[in-house]
């Protein structure tokens, strides 16, 4: 099991409010709520335990059952020290019945911006080498103290860096680490990489951020609001952007009724939104859109998602260049799909587009359709993504077409679906007319490098 062990034990009288800073309300939520949804949604996480304030056990309960954090199934009283309120943890952890072999990952409850790709190289890297240590690089300069006004001493930051949480290692080694500082008197490190360098082993790193912010003070209170406030204007703008390319592919036909989507990653995040199953063209709005983390939860949206969410889910997570993608089943690119055959190239207009075929999945064994056909769908689609570089589009065999965007301009993949439709339409009346003719390869680098190559001089070099 992979444990999420929370140190929730501290006053936090340096914020000046009488509430502990970890109950603090924000946006109406308290703050230990945000660090607990963030392991609650992460999929590798298996249980929560909570090393809890004395007093404030009760209100943890209740917020959990509020807001639904079914893996909290430890709590446990805190320390008067981060040290200790990290051993009575492991203590809490063992009695519950863990495996010396579980990843135990440690971390702050005033933390309350921990990502879903923190969590997830943390375990990475302490299944790889026993432990983990959440770290970001130092920007600034670093002098020495001589005293509390003077230096004369610098020092080079590329060889020190700033720990974070949170910090992790296997269970069984932990209780031999925490054993054996108990042993040499050891009881004021207040974090396990302190710990671990006190008693000469190794720690080793796992990469963090700067949004993985500490509350400390009422001025990072405030910053953790200004993220939140900049978080939902990410998201809202991305909705919106999302509600655009869906009426697009409706406006230029390359959907009927309610089929097909679009849906576009939210940068810097592990978020993307999709249309909503079955719901109309013309009715989709902002607030009809769903968000959806690469962990397959459901972040915001009140509608079920789209039933090939799972397909684009797959694409994201193994492809971070693919900012935008649409699924449509436009008549001739789905012509081509259904009869399970590749788009040739014939001519410039698919060549400007693409300097190969584009390709089609093989046929679907039976047990890929019965059992997870959406997801199985999407890894077939990666397993031909991996042998091209930026592939426009795939044909998903006796389906319809997969189409991506590349570029920053969030409206790549539909443009492209445009694209690929009218060189289906081509190619199909072409190979209708049963003439062979076969375009020289040259042409074919030519087409495709005046207006994506390396010296490109389609268009305006600069913009009208």
């Amino acid at each position: 099991m992979n444990i999420a062990l929370i140190i929730a034990g501290g006053v936090g009288q340096r914020t000046g409010e009488k509430t502990p800073k970890q109950f603090i309300l924000v946006e109406k939520k308290p703050i230990i709520i945000y660090t607990l949804e963030a392991f609650e949604r992460h999929k590798e996480i298996d249980l929560i335990c909570v090393a809890c304030l004395h007093g404030w056990e009760n209100k943890l309960k209740q917020y959990a059952n509020q807001y639904n954090i079914k893996k909290l199934k430890i709590i446990t009283l805190g320390g008067e020290t981060g040290y200790a309120s990290i051993k009575k943890g492991l203590s809490a952890i063992q009695e519950y019945g863990a495996s010396i072999d579980d990843i135990i990952l440690i971390h702050d409850a005033i933390r309350p911006m921990i990502s879903h790709n923190i969590i997830s190289e943390n375990i990475r890297i302490c299944k790889k080498n026993g432990n983990a240590i959440t770290h970001i690089p130092i920007v600034e300069a670093l002098l020495q103290k001589n005293n509390s006004k003077t230096s004369n001493l610098s020092l080079d930051r590329d060889l020190v860096v700033r720990t974070q949480t949170p910090q992790s290692g296997v269970f069984g080694e932990l209780q031999r680490i925490y054993n054996l500082a108990e042993e040499k008197g050891i009881s004021n490190s207040t974090t396990l990489s302190t710990l671990i360098t006190s008693l000469d082993m190794t720690c080793y790193f796992s990469e963090g951020s700067e949004e993985n912010l500490k509350i400390t003070t009422s001025y990072d209170i405030e910053i953790f609001k200004s993220l939140i406030a900049y978080k939902k204007n990410v998201i809202s703008t991305y909705k919106k952007i999302c509600v655009e390319g869906n009426k697009f592919l409706k406006k230029n036909n390359l959907c009927v009724l309610t089929w097909g989507n679009f849906s576009c990653r939210i940068p810097n995040t592990n978020m993307f939104c999709i249309k909503p199953s079955g719901i109309d063209y013309e009715l989709l709005t902002e607030d009809s859109i769903v968000v959806i983390d690469l962990e397959g939860n459901i972040i915001e949206g009140d509608f079920s998602p789209s039933v090939d969410t799972p397909t684009h889910l797959e694409i994201y997570k193994e492809n971070p260049s693919i900012t935008n993608i649409v699924h449509t089943h436009s008549t001739f690119a789905t012509i081509f799909a259904q009869a399970a055959t590749p788009v040739p190239i014939l001519g410039t207009t698919h060549a400007d587009f693409f300097h190969s075929e584009i390709p089609i999945t093989r046929t679907f064994f039976d047990y890929e359709i019965t059992e997870k056909y959406e997801q199985n769908s999407g890894i077939i689609i990666n397993k031909i993504l991996r042998e091209y570089e930026q592939l426009p589009a795939i044909l998903v065999a006796h389906h319809a077409p997969f189409i991506f965007g590349y570029k920053k301009n969030l409206f790549d993949a539909c443009t492209n679906a445009v694209i690929l439709e009218e060189i289906c339409k081509n190619a199909f009346f072409t190979l209708n007319m049963k003439i062979e003719s076969k375009i020289p390869h040259s042409l074919v680098k030519k087409a495709y490098d005046r207006k994506n190559g390396k010296n490109a001089y389609y268009g305006q070099k600069k913009e009208c």
